[in-house]
């Protein structure tokens, strides 16, 4: 458990690499993480981070981010820039397959894309050639009553080259308020193909 009283952001990170190398994150398991402020800070929490360079590969496969309980990965700051993200890719060129991302839960975040409250998956990069394919994104969950939230699946941002996102299965969403916005996937951007996706949200 991670405890701030700041009225500034914070950050809880699982796994984060911000070199400059090729990486790859396989077979890692990310649970068992509540992030809290009791002042106006966020208390942001992201499962495995990436912010290398747009000139290296990331490849991020059969990964467990969260466990079999619910809120394995919490935020309980109601500030409204809290965000939960299972994997955030911001700049390498990503293929990220067979992951397991699981109960994640934010109790305030009123951001969207890459900002939202909860999400499975974020790539928002400016590389080429990604691959988002058979993950598997469950029980993502905000527990505020009153706030706009939002809770994506997989943000997709792409650019140029050859990118793909099929086969992930997308599913159990759960939002308090009456104003939240679900999306399975949200794109930004970019020519890609989307195939074969299940959603059911």
């Amino acid at each position: 458990t991670f405890t701030s009283s700041s009225t500034s952001a914070s950050d809880v990170v699982g796994m984060f690499n911000f070199g400059s190398s090729n990486w790859t994150a396989s077979n890692n398991t990310v649970g068992g993480i509540t992030a809290a402020n009791s002042s106006t800070g966020a208390s942001n929490i992201y499962g495995i981070r990436v912010n290398t360079s747009s000139a290296a590969t990331f490849t991020c496969q059969n990964n467990t981010i969260g466990g079999s309980i619910a809120n394995s990965i919490q935020s309980t700051s109601t500030a409204t820039g809290t965000t939960v993200q299972g994997i955030l890719n911001s700049n390498p060129a990503g293929t990220i397959t067979g992951n397991l991302i699981r109960n994640l839960t934010a109790a305030g975040g009123t951001g969207t894309s890459t900002a939202a409250s909860v999400i499975g998956i974020c790539s928002a990069v400016s590389s080429a050639n990604h691959t988002v394919r058979q993950n598997t994104i469950h029980t993502l969950s905000n527990t505020s009553a009153s706030a706009a939230t939002t809770i994506i699946g997989i943000q997709y941002t792409a650019s140029t080259g050859t990118n793909l996102v099929a086969r992930n299965f997308i599913h159990s969403f759960n939002a308090a308020s009456t104003s939240a916005i679900l999306n399975g996937i949200n794109v930004s951007g970019g020519t890609t193909t989307y195939a074969n996706n299940m959603i059911r949200l």
